[in-house]
């Protein structure tokens, strides 16, 4: 499974896709509620600027101007995310 979580005074939000190309998309603006179940993703964790490629197992995630766009690598299937808003993207989106 790939996913990316993001939390602002307001507005919390979560996105993820596993290996299917199943994409489950949550936000919030209760964050005291901790609906979106986000965890902490730890200190030093790594960070990238616009243009960083990773791919592991089965997924991609390219980091854009406009947000993270994570997919599964066979079929185009997955979401793009940032701050604001997440939204699912590939063959059969909607």
């Amino acid at each position: 499974m790939a996913f990316c979580e993001g939390f602002r005074p307001g507005r919390e939000s979560k996105a993820s896709v596993d290996g299917r190309g199943k994409v489950l998309i949550c936000a919030s603006k209760n964050t005291r509620a901790n609906r979106c179940n986000l965890g902490n993703a730890g200190e030093n964790s790594p960070t990238y600027g616009a243009g960083r490629k990773v791919s592991v197992g089965a997924f991609r995630c390219v980091v854009e101007r406009r947000g993270v766009r994570c997919v599964v690598i066979a079929s185009g299937k997955g979401f793009l995310f940032n701050p604001s808003r997440a939204i699912r993207v590939g063959p059969g989106s909607k």
